[in-house]
């Protein structure tokens, strides 16, 4: 799959989101590289506490490799919601 390494060199990107619109910029996870795993191990803090975010509000997480000098490849993702129906 990856030809170079068996633990490529990826990093995470997330972003809150509302009714599908931003309610953040982009953060990322720090560049690291992985030589048995991949732990990142780093918070991530967007400058709002939980009570002040909507009841819709989700977080969505994509996951890049660095396959390359200025490529980035895809490898998943996943949105998911940050409170249940009752908030």
């Amino acid at each position: 799959m990856w030809p170079c390494s068996d633990f490529p060199d990826l990093y995470v990107q997330c972003r809150l989101y509302s009714d599908n619109k931003p309610l953040s910029p982009v953060y990322r996870t720090a560049y690291k590289h992985f030589h048995k795993d991949w732990t990142w191990n780093e918070w991530i803090t967007f400058p709002w506490k939980l009570s002040e975010l909507p009841l819709n509000a989700q977080i969505a997480f994509t996951i890049y490799d660095t396959a390359g000098p200025n490529k980035l490849d895809i490898i998943g993702g996943t949105t998911f919601r940050l409170f249940g129906k009752r908030g």
